[in-house]
């Protein structure tokens, strides 16, 4: 089962991301956990000013990330990767 995190800062604006890009968090106090875990972005709500994550619990870090509650501070780097520019919508 997925768990669907939404992301805000409070200091600052979401830069802007496109499509195919994603983020890294870094999971502390976990033992295997050394390395960021990279999350596709699921959905950017710009009036909110959150980042939506769907994070399928599997391996130790991502377990631990599925029971982040709000409040808790999450470090993260954001946008990684080259993004791409969505086609336009074909007409039906």
């Amino acid at each position: 089962r997925y768990s669907l995190l939404k992301l805000t800062s409070d200091s600052e604006r979401l830069p802007e991301m496109d499509p195919g890009q994603f983020v890294e968090i870094r999971v502390d106090d976990s033992p295997g956990t050394l390395l960021r875990r990279p999350i596709s972005i699921y959905n950017i709500d710009r009036e909110r000013n959150e980042l939506w994550l769907l994070v399928l619990p599997i391996g130790d870090g991502t377990r631990r990330m599925a029971r982040y509650k709000s409040g808790d501070v999450v470090n993260i780097l954001l946008p990684l990767g080259n993004g791409f520019t969505a086609p336009p919508a074909m007409p039906s």
